[in-house]
């Protein structure tokens, strides 16, 4: 039985490694989009975290085989994978709160740049380079401002990022697409975009208000 563990640990510790190397291969691919990435969900917890949890797992579970015995073994290793599980649940989900806070900013900053008499397309290039390290940042310069450069229609680009599945998951961000998009297509004037995306932050600001008195009543 010890043996099998030993074997069935070391398995798991290679896969964890082969996915690690393998994300950082792709990190350094160039930062381009791959044709029809953005009709796969977009995954805020990387390969590469979810094999370095996994591992750290599998090193901690050979560790008490190697101390204690495979009885004990066993016991610690359910413990072990069930809390790695608890902590990407949790990176997870702030993570995506980080990407609904980003969401809010990126929403903050077209109003006040189409205010100012921007067009869109300028309003979203300023967001990417005064929040460069943001992860809405890289996304949007990957599937929304590259695809411009190479001379695709705006609404085209925002519908295309709509309907796939991508940011279906991160809702207050798909929901801003959608209203840049329907926005596009009724060729808004900046000042009538701007009045349109005031409107969904105030609404936006007021579901946040709403369940954050709703989660202190919960507790």
């Amino acid at each position: 039985m010890e043996r099998w563990i030993a074997i069935s640990m070391a398995a798991l510790l290679g896969l964890g490694v082969g996915l690690a190397l393998l994300g950082w291969f792709r990190n350094r691919e160039p930062s381009g989009p791959v044709p029809g990435e953005e009709s796969q969900p977009w995954r805020v917890v990387s390969p590469q975290a979810i094999a370095g949890t996994f591992v750290a797992a599998g090193v901690l579970t050979l560790g008490v085989l190697a101390l204690a015995g495979p009885i004990l073994a066993v016991a610690a290793g359910i413990l072990f994978f069930e809390v790695a599980a608890l902590v990407l649940q949790a990176l997870r989900a702030r993570r995506e709160g980080q990407i609904h806070d980003e969401a809010m900013i990126l929403t903050d900053t077209l109003v006040t740049e189409t205010t100012l008499g921007t067009p869109l397309p300028d309003a979203l290039r300023g967001y990417v380079q005064r929040h460069p390290q943001a992860h809405l940042a890289g996304e949007m310069q990957r599937f929304l401002l590259t695809p411009l450069g190479s001379g695709e229609p705006l609404v085209v680009v925002l519908n295309r990022l709509v309907e796939g599945p991508r940011y279906v998951p991160y809702r207050t961000y798909h929901q801003l697409l959608l209203q840049l998009a329907r926005t596009v297509r009724s060729r808004l004037t900046p000042e009538e975009t701007e009045h349109t995306l005031r409107a969904f932050l105030d609404t936006a600001e007021m579901v946040d208000e709403v369940q954050r008195e709703l989660a202190v009543d919960v507790t």
